[in-house]
């Protein structure tokens, strides 16, 4: 067997103040840095394979900007684009690198090439520099520290809240590096919004920031967290009736750094483990697209309504979308190919996905394939927005809002099916 060789880095991309901070329509603006955002690069080694993965505590990067960026990177370091993933931890409380519809704001071109990719690339060449044989542990523990946020009230209809009776997946998995001197790095996956600042000024990484900061502290080795499946899950309160802030990200935070430990606690001994790197395409049904006259007429209607809210926001760019489509002859087809970057560490399989997913595929996925434990990600190599279950898509709310406008021909409303069966 080959030797798995690691190395990793960590750089620091904290915005200037004043910059918007993505993830909220208010467009909060930075006032405070609460504590730096970083980017921290694994760069692996196993044999002729080389792979590159990246976290990122940014919200989520724009599809077109993460491919170009990719690209770039590939032709820089002499790694296949395939081997490389960038994965956002989705704070809404870090600088616009998305620019997805109008009322989350556009995209900040200056802190993408004067701060982001710069340190990004210093960061992997940092990383590159260092990488030594490795030994590996990981292990799979339970975290409550997400709750299913669609709560469907007396009117029938989704709200934001903790939904006692929603899906959310508990598993939290703990990956540990240790090369000849000790532990050298730690991956934490788990699924939860980076929501508990709130629509905060204050620049964060939010809860998964304090929680590697506690195993970091522990281990003395740096320490990366990966999203899971997050569409439906969000941090959960533990001030009854407080809304997101930073008492509320530090105690939350808190709370996932113990689970953290606690899990980390249990692993089991380090040893030598194959490494592997795939890539494919899943093959995703679209409804056909809206006729003309429709989208023309409900175009009509979301000019009419005097307050901008989510809803007419969304479903108006959708309907000037439908409509350009006429005007530059696009044509109608039955699928889109959605990509899928897989990088295999033991029995640990990190699967990059654009979409923000549903916490209940992740679990059907890990009960399709029990022999493996199956780590989906989250806002990993773009951003395709929420992929919600036939099941949620029935009873609407703001996340099956975006999904059914999201695109010329919008996914089959059982697009999850297809996704897992692919």
């Amino acid at each position: 067997m080959n030797n798995l060789n690691l190395g990793v880095a960590r750089g620091i991309i904290t915005p200037e103040l004043g910059c918007m901070l993505y993830g909220y329509p208010s467009k909060p603006i930075a006032d405070k840095i609460h504590d730096d955002l970083t980017v921290t690069a694994f760069y692996f080694v196993y044999g002729k394979i080389k792979s590159i993965l990246v976290s990122a505590t940014v919200c989520v990067v724009r599809s077109d900007i993460d491919k170009k960026l990719r690209n770039e990177l590939s032709e820089k370091f002499n790694i296949p684009m395939e081997n490389i993933v960038i994965a956002a931890t989705h704070t809404h409380t870090g600088p616009a690198v998305a620019g997805m519809h109008s009322m989350w704001g556009g995209f900040n071109e200056e802190y993408f090439e004067t701060i982001f990719k710069p340190t990004l690339i210093s960061t992997i060449e940092e990383a590159m520099g260092n990488a030594e044989p490795v030994l590996v542990a990981s292990v799979n523990g339970n975290s409550d520290v997400g709750v299913n946020r669609r709560v469907l009230n007396l009117e029938n209809q989704i709200d934001f809240g903790e939904c006692r009776w929603g899906a959310y997946d508990r598993k939290m998995t703990v990956i540990s590096f240790k090369g000849e001197a000790g532990i050298k790095a730690n991956l934490i996956w788990y699924g939860a919004h980076g929501t508990s600042m709130g629509a905060s000024t204050e620049v964060s990484r939010d809860w998964s920031g304090v929680m590697t900061d506690m195993v970091e502290e522990k281990t003395g080795a740096i320490t990366a967290f990966l999203l899971g499946a997050e569409g439906d899950v969000a941090p959960r309160k533990i001030y009854p009736g407080q809304k997101g802030s930073p008492a509320q990200m530090e105690g939350l935070g808190k709370i996932a750094g113990e689970d953290a430990l606690r899990i980390f606690d249990t692993l089991p001994e380090y040893k030598e483990v194959s490494f592997d790197v795939f890539s494919g395409k899943v093959k995703l049904p679209l409804n056909p697209r809206d006729s003309l006259e429709y989208a023309k007429n409900q175009l009509e209607e979301f000019s009419k309504q005097e307050k901008i809210t989510v809803n007419n926001s969304v479903g108006k760019e959708h309907c000037e979308e439908v409509i350009e489509s006429y005007d530059k002859g696009y044509v109608e087809v039955d699928f889109r190919e959605i990509d899928q970057y897989i990088i295999k560490i033991g029995d640990d399989v990190v699967v990059a996905n654009a979409f923000e997913l549903f916490s209940e595929i992740t679990m059907r996925i890990d009960d399709a394939f029990p022999n493996h434990n199956i780590l989906n990600l989250s806002c990993a190599n773009g951003q395709e927005g929420y992929f919600p279950t036939a099941s949620q898509v029935v009873n609407g709310g703001y996340e099956v809002l975006l999904f059914a406008n999201r695109g010329v021909q919008t996914y089959v409303s059982d697009a999850d099916f297809h996704f897992i069966k692919g």
